[in-house]
C-alpha cells in the first residue's frame, strides 16, 4: 500500500526514530515490540494484516475453498467466522 505524500514525512520521522534507536540494525522482531510498547501500533491490527495475508495467500491456491479457509482461520485465531470475514473484506 502506498504512503499518502502528506504522510510520507511522518512515516520517515518515525523510520529515523527507530533506526536510532537500534543503531540502524533494528530486527523485525524488536521493531514490532517496541512499536507495541509506543503505542504506535495495536497488536489487533499487526493480528488482522497477518489474517488478510493468510487469506489472500490461501485463495489464490487452486480449488481453494473460501469457507473452509474462513472457517480454519476462525478456529486459528479464536474469532467467529464473521468476525473473520469483516477483517479480510475490510
Amino acid at each position: 500500500m502506498a504512503v499518502p505524500l502528506g504522510k510520507k514525512a511522518d512515516v520517515e520521522k518515525i523510520v529515523e526514530l527507530y533506526l536510532s534507536r537500534f543503531k540502524g540494525q533494528p530486527d523485525a522482531t524488536r521493531l514490532l515490540l517496541n512499536m507495541l510498547a509506543d503505542k504506535v501500533t495495536d497488536i489487533n491490527v499487526l493480528r488482522n494484516h497477518v489474517i488478510k495475508d493468510e487469506f489472500k495467500r490461501n485463495t489464490s491456491k487452486p480449488k481453494a475453498d473460501k469457507t473452509v479457509i474462513i472457517q480454519r482461520l476462525s478456529e486459528a485465531y479464536g474469532l467467529t467466522r464473521k468476525q473473520i470475514i469483516e477483517i479480510v473484506e475490510g
